[in-house]
C-alpha cells in the first residue's frame, strides 16, 4: 500500500466514526452544490491515488475532510427541523 493510499484509509477510518447513518443519501436529496463538491472532490482523491505527491494528497484530503464535516452539520441541523414529534 502506497503512503497516499494509506492517508485515505486513515481518513476514511476516522470519518466511519462520526458518520451519521443516512447522510449521503440526505445529501444527494438536499444540497446538491455539497453533493457535487464531495463528488468532485472523490474524483481528485482517484486522481491523486494515481499520480499525487504527498502535498497534493494532504491538500485534497483536508478538503475531503472539511466537506464532510461541513455535510454532517448540514444533516443534523436541516434532518432535526424536518422531525415530527
Amino acid at each position: 500500500m502506497t503512503n497516499n493510499e494509506n492517508l485515505v484509509k486513515k481518513l476514511l477510518a476516522k470519518l466511519n466514526e462520526i458518520y451519521p447513518l443516512g447522510l449521503y443519501e440526505y445529501i444527494y436529496d438536499n444540497n446538491k452544490t455539497l453533493q457535487d463538491e464531495l463528488k468532485n472532490c472523490e474524483d481528485e482523491i482517484n486522481n491523486m491515488l494515481e499520480n499525487g505527491t504527498m502535498n497534493d494528497t494532504k491538500k485534497i484530503l483536508r478538503n475531503y475532510w472539511i466537506l464532510h464535516i461541513e455535510a454532517i452539520d448540514f444533516y443534523k441541523k436541516h434532518k432535526r427541523k424536518k422531525i415530527k414529534y
